[in-house]
């Protein structure tokens, strides 16, 4: 407990020096150390652009997604798939979450949902598009910088309080891309290789 304790006072002293976000600061500590236990990794936040579109959750995207396609295309391409699909039972949740800001849970993860996210990975790093069982997730293809891009929607809310946002999150990745990032921080959530 005591380096946990160390290791927030120093990267609380070195936000009251530079004004950086708590993340980064941590990102900036933990590699002034020989060997950082975990990898840092700051999503977009797009939420305010998300708002501006009519969407009622927080969004972010990870970095490496950003560099490949324009957010804007993204998020427009996600309102105009949940319009198009209105009354489809596959993207019910997606819209409930992301257009009209209901709750995703109310407790712990879903039993199975590991295992659906593996598979649905798989079909998705396969290329197949669509809608996971649980319509938490949500895969589509569109025009990146350098061609098609394979987009990953996944409905996050932490019933815990992990973190200061407790809400609903929309984050976009690629299908190698969240295998590669969740990897690399050591967590093996829906990797499935």
């Amino acid at each position: 407990m005591t380096a946990k304790r160390d290791l927030k006072r120093l990267v609380r002293d070195r936000q009251a020096k530079t004004g950086e976000r708590y993340t980064t600061a941590l990102h900036h500590v933990l590699a002034q150390r020989p060997n950082p236990p975990f990898s840092v990794v700051e999503l977009v936040d797009l939420s305010a652009d998300a708002a501006k579109l009519g969407f009622r959750c927080r969004v972010s995207m990870f970095p490496a997604l950003a560099e490949r396609v324009d957010a804007a295309d993204v998020l427009l391409r996600i309102r105009d798939v949940l319009f198009a699909t209105e009354g489809d039972p596959a993207t019910a949740r997606l819209r409930a979450v992301v257009l009209r800001g209901e709750p995703l849970i109310s407790g712990v993860w879903p039993s199975g949902f590991f295992e659906e996210g593996r598979r649905f990975m798989a079909r998705a790093r396969a290329g197949l598009g669509g809608v996971s069982e649980s319509g938490r997730m949500l895969a589509m293809h569109l025009q990146g910088r350098h061609g098609l891009e394979t987009v990953i929607g996944l409905l996050w809310q932490l019933p815990i309080p992990l973190l200061a946002h407790r809400d609903p999150c929309l984050t976009l990745t690629t299908p190698d891309g969240f295998v590669a990032e969740y990897t690399s921080l050591g967590v093996e959530l829906m990797v499935g290789r």
